[in-house]
C-alpha cells in the first residue's frame, strides 16, 4: 500500500512527535523527486506556524566589530599542562566543525529555498518577454510583471503559477485533463482546461479577458466560482465579488494592445493614463490641476517609451510636459491672450 504524506503526518514529523515507522515511510517516500515539493510546502507552512530564532545580523556583527578594535593582540601561548589530545577529542572536534558546515548550508538553503524551489520569470519597465513553459503552454509577459513558476512539480502533477502583474496564457490542452491555475495577489484564482485568455493584477485591480475556451474565476469569498465565456472580461472587486463584461471585437482586441507596444484608451481620465504610464515605463506623473486629471482620451496609440506617450498627449490634449527631477508634471497649455 503506497504511503501518502499529510500534513498532519508532516507536522508531528517536524516537531519530532512522529513514530519510528512513520519516520521510515517519510525517508523512504522522500526518495521520490515527486514528494519533494509537498515536503517543503508543508515544511515552509510549518516554520510560518512555529517561528524560529531570526538572528540581528546588524548588532551581532556592530558587537564583533567593537571587540575587535577594543582587544589587543597577544601572542599565543603553549600553556604548561598542555597535553596532547587523545584521538576521540579530535573526532569530536571534527564531527563540531561538519555539524557547523551544515548548519551554515542547512541556513542557506532556508533563506534562498525560493529560487530553489520556484523559477521566475520577470520583465524589467518597458522589456515584453515571450517564453514556453514545460507543459508546452506560451507565456507573453508585460513590463514590470513576475511569474513564479515551480520547478520541480510544475506539469508533474500540478500547473499552477502566480503572477503579478500581466500576462497573456496559450494553454495547452493535455489528455489527463491536468487544470492550469493562476494566481493572483489578493487570493483570486483563475482555472483553466485548454484556452487563450489574459490576466492584468496591478494595484490591488484584477481583470481576466477570455479569447477562447472555458475559464473559470474564484476568491476567498466568492461561494462558487465564476465560469467566463469568450469574449468576455471579468473582474474581481476588493471585497471578493466577481463581475462579468461582455466586449465587443474592438474592446477584446484593445486588452492585448501591449503585445504590440500599443496603448488603447476608451475615454480613459488622463489620471488612469497616469496609472498606466508608471506601471509600464515607471515614470512617475503628476497632475495638480482636477480639470486637467479628468479629461479623458480615445484611440489606441504605439508607444515604445514614456517620452513617445507623453508626446501623444502633449498633441491630442494641448498640455505642457515639465520634466523636474525624477518626475514629470503635466499642466494646461498657457492660453495666449494676444
Amino acid at each position: 500500500m503506497e504511503f501518502i504524506i499529510t500534513k498532519e503526518i508532516m507536522f508531528n514529523y517536524f516537531s519530532g512527535h512522529a513514530s519510528a515507522l512513520q519516520k521510515k515511510m517519510i525517508a523512504e517516500s522522500l526518495a521520490d523527486p515527486k514528494n519533494l515539493e509537498i515536503y517543503y510546502a508543508y515544511l515552509e507552512e510549518w516554520e510560518k506556524c512555529q517561528p524560529q530564532f531570526l538572528p540581528d545580523l546588524p548588532a551581532a556583527f556592530s558587537k564583533n566589530l567593537k571587540r575587535i578594535h577594543s582587544t589587543e593582540r597577544q601572542p599565543r601561548r603553549l600553556r604548561k599542562d598542555a597535553a596532547i589530545r587523545p584521538l576521540h577529542a579530535l573526532t569530536s572536534l571534527v564531527a563540531v566543525k561538519v555539524a557547523a558546515c551544515l548548519f551554515v548550508l542547512g541556513l542557506t538553503g532556508y533563506f534562498f529555498r525560493d529560487h530553489i524551489l520556484y523559477e521566475n520569470y520577470e520583465t524589467a519597465y518597458g522589456e515584453l518577454r515571450s517564453f514556453t513553459l514545460s507543459d508546452s503552454s506560451s507565456v507573453v509577459l508585460n513590463s514590470n510583471s513576475t511569474l513564479r513558476v515551480p520547478r520541480f512539480t510544475f506539469a508533474v502533477w500540478s500547473r499552477e503559477v502566480r503572477l503579478a502583474g500581466e500576462a497573456e496564457f496559450h494553454v495547452r490542452r493535455r489528455d489527463d485533463k491536468l487544470r492550469f491555475v493562476v494566481h493572483t495577489p489578493g487570493n483570486n484564482t483563475v482555472t483553466v482546461l485548454g484556452t487563450e485568455f489574459s490576466v492584468y493584477s496591478r494595484n490591488n485591480k484584477t481583470d481576466v479577458t477570455l479569447n477562447k475556451g472555458k475559464v473559470e474565476l474564484a476568491s476567498v469569498n466568492s461561494l462558487e466560482p465564476t465560469v467566463m465565456k469568450p469574449g468576455e472580461k471579468g473582474s474581481f472587486a476588493p471585497d471578493g465579488s466577481i463581475y462579468i463584461q461582455a466586449l465587443s471585437p474592438g474592446e477584446l482586441s484593445s486588452q492585448t494592445a501591449w503585445k504590440e507596444q500599443r496603448f488603447a484608451f476608451n475615454h480613459t481620465t488622463l489620471t488612469e493614463i497616469a496609472v498606466q504610464i508608471r506601471d509600464v515605463f515607471g515614470t512617475d506623473i503628476r497632475i495638480d490641476d482636477p480639470s486637467l486629471a479628468s479629461r479623458q482620451l480615445t484611440g489606441t496609440f504605439k508607444a515604445q517609451t514614456a517620452d513617445d506617450l507623453l508626446e501623444v498627449l502633449k498633441e491630442m490634449l494641448g498640455i505642457e510636459v515639465i520634466k523636474v527631477k525624477k518626475q514629470v508634471h503635466l499642466i494646461p497649455k498657457p492660453t495666449n491672450t494676444n
